[in-house]
């Protein structure tokens, strides 16, 4: 593994982690647009961070850890700003839920390179993110533009925490072949 902090990689990983100030701006705001620009940025370096690491032999711990860093940052932003646009305590409760799940799993993936020094990135974490990543495009497209009763944010919702809640699962899957 590489651990040259300053790869093409990691300086997309950052540039995401960045264009998260920008979303948030834009969620204040208000500005549909500029909400559905951001997050479309911080999900495409997402997407393309980890390949283009693996193709250039850039992998770092590093970009090990910003990489989650920057999605669980995303994924709170949004679950927060759906806090705000609603009254529903099914809302609070799905994206406490939420949050209280990724703060464990966060936990587990330390416990995990503390121990084992592994850092790794699962296929059930990278499913995680797509749903997580085509919920959120599809509520906030909704929410500004479409204007659909359904799904609902509280279903939208509903279906980020089950993605959350599996990926969480394989954190102790992963765990219990490690400690074998």
């Amino acid at each position: 593994m590489n651990d040259k902090k300053f790869s093409v990689a990691n300086i997309i990983t950052v540039f995401g982690l960045l264009t998260i100030a920008p979303l948030v701006y834009f969620l204040i705001k208000d500005s549909g647009l500029g909400v559905l620009i951001s997050i479309s940025l911080v999900i495409l370096t997402d997407l393309i961070d980890g390949t283009i690491a693996r193709k250039l032999k850039q992998i770092t711990t590093f970009g090990k850890i910003m990489d989650p860093v920057r999605d669980r940052l995303l994924l709170l932003v949004i679950l927060l700003y759906f806090i705000a646009i609603t009254e529903s305590l099914i809302v609070v409760w799905l994206v406490v839920l939420t949050i209280i799940i990724e703060a464990i799993s966060s936990i587990t993936k330390t416990i995990i390179y503390k121990k084992y020094s592994i850092i790794d990135h699962t296929l059930v974490g990278q499913a995680r993110m797509f749903v997580h990543s085509v919920v959120i495009i599809y509520l906030i497209i909704n929410q500004y533009w479409l204007k659909l009763t359904w799904p609902s944010i509280e279903e939208g919702l509903l279906i980020i925490f089950f993605a959350t809640f599996f990926a969480f699962l394989s954190h102790f899957e992963q765990l219990r072949k490690i400690s074998k």
